[in-house]
């Protein structure tokens, strides 16, 4: 939380992507980037505890396509 004392100013984290990049692009390539960049971080993202079921499943499923990354990281 930043504080508002200093100009900041607080932010829900339902007010952010649950991949925490939007996923809907007007132009295919950069669609394609973030589908990518979120392939890659696939790995990482189950950490975190706010997604919904769908997008926690989807998840897993890129996640099991680099076993070897996962035991690395878990």
């Amino acid at each position: 939380m930043v504080s508002t004392d200093a100009g900041g100013r607080h932010l829900d984290k339902n007010q952010f992507p649950q991949c925490l990049i939007r996923q809907s692009w007007d132009r295919p390539r950069d669609a394609g980037l973030v589908a990518d960049y979120i392939r890659w971080q696939a790995l990482l993202l189950p950490q975190l505890t706010r997604f919904e079921p769908e997008v926690r499943t989807n998840l897993e499923i890129l996640a099991r396509q680099a076993p070897e990354k996962v035991a690395q990281y878990h």
